[in-house]
């Protein structure tokens, strides 16, 4: 259920961050979508934050992939950081389709990989 009124935004944050408090080491947490994302919370602290207490970081780009990409579709990520728009797009391309990751940082890389082995071994599970 989406709140879409004056004032929205900050009461669902506040709800969010009194009633669920951060975590203080790297988890796993679900996306409204149903994936999983690993999130670490020494390491970034703004968009880990968002994915942990929301489930999505850029609503807007993620409504933008749900509607424009479809099963065996083809999206490039470049500067993927953590993949959360990568993890939606696979969502929406499912196994036809293809996704390109283009990340020069380091960290950010390792934490890439990191999550689409999980993801792989979660979607194996199912």
């Amino acid at each position: 259920m989406k709140m879409n009124f004056k004032g929205s935004g900050r009461l669902r944050k506040g709800i969010c961050q009194n009633a669920l408090p951060y975590p203080c080491k790297p988890c796993v947490v679900p996306l409204i979508n149903g994936d999983r994302a690993i999130i670490d919370p020494q390491k970034d602290t703004c968009i880990s934050k968002k994915v942990y207490y929301y489930g999505t970081y850029e609503e807007g780009t993620s409504d933008l992939i749900e509607n424009m990409l479809s099963d065996g579709g083809i999206y490039v990520d470049v500067g993927a950081y953590m993949g959360f728009t990568s993890i939606r797009a696979m969502s929406q391309i499912n196994e036809n389709g293809k996704v390109y990751l283009i990340e020069p940082n380091p960290w950010a890389l390792k934490r890439l990989k990191k999550m689409y082995r999980l993801m792989d071994t979660i979607r194996r599970q199912l």
